[in-house]
């Protein structure tokens, strides 16, 4: 089901690294080009915390590199898929400019301005609760062109979100 508010509805995305990140290109101006941001910034659970709850680079492990699609849609998940998937989280962030880019996580190492339309979601601006929900795929592989269904809903004010630990949408070892 196509949601007219979001376009695209699906975006593909090939990780050499072990998560995914998303943000409006707005939060990210202040990254120079070339600089190990991952490193420097965003390798600890104090760094990685501050982003999430400011909504700023949203980030989230996802175990494995490898084939991931992005299925979007508005609102929240119904009760029957939030209790089917194997593992869901819940983030938030903050829309500008219409746009939120995803990325590989990998690319913080060596940070360049995104370039790539097809890694853009257009999305009115605003404050979004962010709903995470994946299965392990049947090939028992993860990373095996897995999807990951991306809810959003608009907010007034920014969500309570936890503030402990690094997000996963994988299995913890």
């Amino acid at each position: 089901m196509f949601i007219h508010s979001i376009y695209p509805d699906e975006i593909t995305l090939s990780l050499g690294g072990f998560g995914i990140i998303f943000y409006s290109p707005q939060s990210v101006g202040h990254i120079a080009e070339g600089y190990d941001y991952f490193t420097n910034s965003y390798s600890s659970e104090v760094d990685v915390q501050a982003h999430i709850q400011a909504g700023t680079l949203v980030g989230f492990s996802v175990g494995e590199s490898g084939e991931y699609a992005l299925k979007f849609r508005a609102g929240y998940p119904d009760e029957d898929m939030t209790n089917k998937a194997d593992f869901k989280y819940r983030l938030a962030v903050i829309v500008t400019d219409n746009k939120l880019v995803f990325r590989d996580m990998y690319d913080l190492t060596y940070w360049r301005p995104h370039d790539d339309e097809s890694q853009v979601l257009h999305l009115g601006n605003g404050i979004y609760h962010v709903t995470l929900l994946t299965s392990i795929p049947q090939s028992g592989m993860i990373g095996d062109h897995q999807e990951i269904w991306v809810f959003f809903q608009k907010l007034e004010t920014m969500p309570a979100l936890s503030k402990v630990g690094m997000p996963y949408l994988c299995p913890v070892s």
